[in-house]
């Protein structure tokens, strides 16, 4: 990202973060939970800071994308937390604490999706004008999708400093974690879709700028279109921005069914079997362009394009919705509703959702340029709508609901008088939208300053008790859960 976001002045968000901070349990208590929980959870210890170490340097091994698959053993789901970076792709343990440096050391990796094991990293070419020429060839030669294969908890072959007097010393030391780069080009988004066979590749997923989806049943090897490129509506779709090209910004898969189970950390799962999983619907947001979605055919068609996309098979799910979509995400207990956060346009932006296929959408809240959001899998009607005061990301306002988009409230000047000491009063903390997801237990929020904060949720909405689980050196742009159905958040900050 431009230095310029990095050496951000004092402001008007900054002066908020330097209030007395006597007043936070008391403003905790305005959203109406039990004192007995706020009590409880005041009395946990404080987490200790992890942060990057210098001398944590991975040295990349490309490997074959095969090789990668066969590899791939599904690994207990923990409580951990892939956190894309412009420094790379890291893995922040929330039991232990432990951060550790899984690979693209020094590349942006503007959003990080989970699937059985595998985590693909998708990194941009943002073309930074004030880049050198240097510069600017080296972030283009790394941009693309990679593939990394998540190790077993424990597996680890560096040992962790956390005895040493070192600041950074709850950071692991090199890894081992084969990477594989799948698709070359300017990667905003990816998405993996379950095989039929478990013996065989999953379909993966990969969103472009200019706007397009790329698709892969081979790891890689080969990649087809979508078609989505050549869509009735693509030639009306653009960006407010430099470079001024559309991209795909979200890609959602859903059965669009209303099943769900809870997994055993209480997070909802789709409950469906392999050959449904085939059949999931496929949602595309376009920034700026709106919804748009395929159904892929019946696996057990004779013909071997039943599954393939095209451009004739996409269909505009956009009606009622402000095209600049900047997520989109399907609800975590009944897969079938769908929300979607909008920036701006013809249509106010803000957080809609729409009921069945997308065909009318119905605007739930808004305020000024919405870029991101949160859906609780681990609490029912639970949302999170983030909000910058201008594109792409600058001023920040979050807005909390606990009854599913009825009503909403402005935690942000709570949240920041709640993180002031813990992150010493950091300047620019909240003047930029931070990337936030909910997790077992509470609210981690990824800011540009590096910070990487959870707070403990209550059950009449609001959080207590925040922690600063890792300082890193560079900002945060996405995050996920390595849970199976965890839905990844980014933030665009380019």
């Amino acid at each position: 990202m431009c230095g310029t976001q990095m050496s951000m002045t004092a402001s008007a968000g900054t002066r908020q973060l330097r209030r007395n901070t006597s007043n936070t349990s008391s403003a905790a208590n305005n959203f109406g939970a039990a004192a007995a929980l706020a009590v409880a959870s005041s009395e946990q210890q404080a987490w200790p800071c992890s942060t990057l170490s210098p001398t944590a340097v991975l040295q990349r091994e490309i490997q074959p994308s095969l090789q990668v698959l066969q590899a791939v053993q599904p690994v207990p789901q923990t409580d951990q937390l892939l956190l894309g970076t412009s420094a790379g792709l890291f893995l922040l343990d929330l039991q232990t604490q432990s951060l550790q440096l899984l690979g693209l050391q020094d590349t942006q990796v503007a959003h990080v999706s989970y699937s059985s094991g595998l985590v693909l990293a998708s990194c941009p070419f943002t073309e930074d004008v004030n880049a050198c020429r240097q510069q600017q060839a080296d972030e283009a030669a790394a941009a693309g999708l990679y593939c990394l294969r998540l190790p077993a908890s424990g597996s680890s072959s560096s040992s962790s400093t956390s005895g040493s007097s070192s600041p950074f010393a709850s950071c692991s030391g090199s890894s081992t974690v084969p990477v594989s780069k799948l698709w070359d080009g300017n990667a905003r988004c990816s998405a993996a879709a379950a095989a039929v066979d478990a013996a065989a590749a999953p379909r993966i997923y990969v969103g472009a700028q200019p706007a397009d989806v790329l698709y892969s049943d081979d790891m890689g090897l080969t990649w087809e279109s979508s078609g989505l490129a050549a869509a009735p509506p693509a030639g009306g779709w653009y960006r407010m921005l430099p470079p001024y090209e559309p991209s795909v910004r979200s890609i959602c898969l859903s059965n669009g069914r209303s099943s769900s189970s809870v997994s055993s950390s209480g997070c909802a799962m789709q409950a469906e079997a392999p050959e449904q999983q085939q059949q999931q619907r496929v949602l595309v947001g376009v920034e700026v362009g709106g919804a748009l979605a395929h159904t892929p055919g019946s696996p057990s068609s004779s013909s071997s394009d039943s599954d393939s996309l095209s451009s004739a098979a996409w269909d505009d799910c956009s009606q009622g919705l402000c095209r600049d979509v900047q997520a989109l995400q399907a609800d975590p207990f009944t897969p079938s509703k769908l929300y979607a956060v909008a920036g701006s346009g013809s249509l106010p932006g803000g957080l809609y959702r729409c009921r069945g296929k997308g065909q009318k959408w119905r605007r739930l809240f808004g305020y000024r340029y919405s870029v991101g959001m949160a859906v609780s899998p681990y609490s029912k009607g639970r949302l999170m709508l983030v909000s910058a005061d201008k594109p792409p990301e600058i001023g920040c306002s979050l807005f909390e609901s606990v009854d599913g988009g009825r009503h909403f409230v402005n935690v942000t000047d709570y949240i920041a008088e709640a993180t002031a000491s813990i992150t010493e009063y950091a300047p620019g903390l909240l003047e930029h939208c931070p990337v936030v997801t909910y997790v077992p237990g509470g609210l981690v929020l990824g800011c540009v300053t590096g910070h990487v904060l959870m707070g403990t949720a209550l059950p009449g909405g609001g959080f207590s008790s925040w922690q600063l689980l890792a300082k890193l050196p560079t900002a945060v742009h996405s995050m996920c859960m390595t849970q199976d159905g965890a839905t990844p958040a980014s933030i665009q900050r380019a």
